[in-house]
């Protein structure tokens, strides 16, 4: 009798291709799966498409309400997709809180995108239907990325790629939506990787100046203070604008570095204006939320006022409100 070692063998298997919290394909089985399908669409059996899923919001619920809720979430996620028809999608968890879903068609190419488009609103509309957690009403949503298989993404490594990057765009749009690849998202992705090398030479480079703008009464037009703007001169003298460079000295985690440049450089405008006997009321700096998450950022401000023996009274920082709704409980902390 050899069932047991049958047994065995399938239990092996089902850990080593399939996924433990949600019971979907995992990242293996997934390869697998997309290295198949490649092989028939380029057969021109099958037309292929990937969509790459992320959830919302989900490092919120993670960290505030603990790993264990998370994994319920993440199960109660995976039984959801598995409603989907099987002989259509192949839906699978490649980590953490994302997922891939494979869709294999027989339809032509034309009619593809807008069945696509479809599918990406049916599982939206499915992600976000409240949850019941811990005896509490739970609602993430979701954003997509679609790439359909083509000259463009011939390999797995293409298709992966290029529905990452759309998901990525798709996050940008404001999330809980999808969106297709389109070849200009890589070549934003070169343009972004080109800026972050120049970035990290700028400030050893000198590159960066503070231009300060009035901020003026309504009624009297008395100027009452400034704003601190930051700007990137190039060795050529082309100014680069905040829009460009700021949102990738954020992802890169450079807007630290630069941010208490400007703070240091702020703090010594107001020592030569103060010293020449010019009253300048307040500078306001602009403050980015991960420079405010950072948890030595107050005692570096202490630091640095006691430093420059510079007047508290004299600046105001700028915040977005979108880090206060991150984490209100931390943001008030800090604030305080």
């Amino acid at each position: 009798d050899i069932s047991e070692q049958k047994y065995a063998e399938q239990r092996i298997n089902r850990l080593a291709r399939y996924d433990q919290i949600t019971d979907l394909p995992n990242r293996n089985y997934f390869n697998e799966k997309l290295n198949e399908e490649i092989s028939n669409a380029r057969n021109k059996a099958t037309s292929l498409a990937l969509m790459t899923l992320d959830l919302d919001g989900f490092k919120l619920i993670n960290d505030m309400r603990g790993h264990s809720t998370g994994d319920r979430l993440l199960k109660f996620i995976g039984e959801r997709l598995q409603y989907l028809p099987s002989n259509e999608i192949f839906a699978a968890r490649i980590g953490g809180d994302e997922f891939t879903l494979l869709f294999s068609f027989k339809e032509k190419q034309d009619e593809i995108e807008t069945i696509l488009k479809s599918r990406a609103e049916e599982i939206i509309d499915l992600i976000s239907h409240p949850y019941m957690l811990d005896g509490e009403e739970t609602v993430i949503t979701a954003s997509i990325g679609i790439t359909i298989h083509s000259d463009e993404s011939p390999d797995s490594q293409s298709l992966i790629k290029n529905s990452d990057l759309a998901l990525y765009a798709a996050k940008k749009k404001g999330k809980n939506c999808f969106e297709f690849y389109k070849p200009e998202f890589s070549s934003n992705v070169e343009d972004q990787f080109a800026l972050t090398n120049l970035l990290r030479k700028a400030l050893t480079k000198n590159q960066f100046e503070l231009h300060y703008q009035a901020k003026n009464k309504a009624k009297s037009h008395e100027v009452i203070g400034y704003e601190a703007l930051i700007r990137w001169k190039l060795d050529d003298g082309v100014l680069v604008s905040p829009g460009q460079f700021i949102p990738v000295a954020e992802e890169s985690g450079m807007i630290t570095e630069i941010g208490k440049w400007v703070f240091e450089e702020a703090i010594h405008q107001s020592q030569c204006w103060l010293y020449s006997g010019f009253h300048f009321g307040r500078i306001a700096i602009n403050i980015s939320g991960r420079q405010l998450s950072d948890d030595g950022f107050v005692q570096w401000v202490e630091a640095l006022i006691n430093k420059t023996k510079a007047s508290p009274e004299h600046f105001e920082l700028e915040i977005t409100e979108s880090w206060l709704i991150e984490d209100p409980d931390k943001s008030a902390k800090v604030l305080r």
